[in-house]
């Protein structure tokens, strides 16, 4: 996170920030780095824009700011859901199928209520993302560090869904891993 903002304390000023007793997140990471002349009103700054927190307010229209991670947010709750074709859906399936065939029809059917009214709060995450009527708070600094972040974002897209378009690979995987924990113990 620091380093995104262009900031890396040392580790004996993180602990010693740590170790404050007033409790407060924002003062703590301000006085670990004020020995670093220049950087302190920079992350101030991110810290007074953004609050600490992202709230569905905050997110709103930001699919138009930043589409590719909004794109990448709305398959992920998409496939925390369980929609097809993502890794959620395969793993929800996997999960039910199991249930019905050991006798436990009931508890695929709570899982099923489960994903549905999660699935309610997701679509208010989503139609937030998308939602023109005010300007997006929430942004992603311009740094160096941004294309990583554009990395793993893409990496683990890649793994949501191919895990859902070729489930028997995944599966495969894991059945391998399974079997070799067993040996292990």
């Amino acid at each position: 996170m620091y380093r995104v903002f262009g900031f890396a304390p040392s580790l004996s000023q993180l602990v010693a920030a740590a170790q404050q007793p007033d409790g407060n997140c924002r003062h703590r990471c301000q006085r670990a780095e004020r020995d670093h002349d220049g950087r302190r009103e920079r992350v101030e700054e991110v810290f007074d824009r953004e609050g600490g927190e992202a709230t569905i307010e905050r997110l709103r229209a930001w699919g138009y700011a930043r589409p590719f991670p909004a794109l990448a947010m709305v398959v992920f709750l998409l496939a925390f859901a369980g929609f097809p074709p993502t890794v959620g859906f395969v793993g929800k399936l996997v999960i039910s199928g199991q249930a019905v065939t050991s006798g436990y029809a009931y508890l695929a059917a709570v899982g099923v209520i489960g994903s549905v009214i999660a699935l309610a709060y997701y679509l208010r995450i989503i139609l937030a993302l998308y939602d023109r009527s005010r300007k997006s708070d929430v942004g992603l600094p311009a740094s160096p560090g941004l294309g990583g972040a554009t990395l793993v974002i893409l990496v683990c897209l890649a793994v949501v869904l191919l895990g859902g378009i070729l489930p028997g690979v995944l599966l495969d995987w894991s059945g391998q891993a399974s079997a070799f924990f067993a040996v292990i113990k």
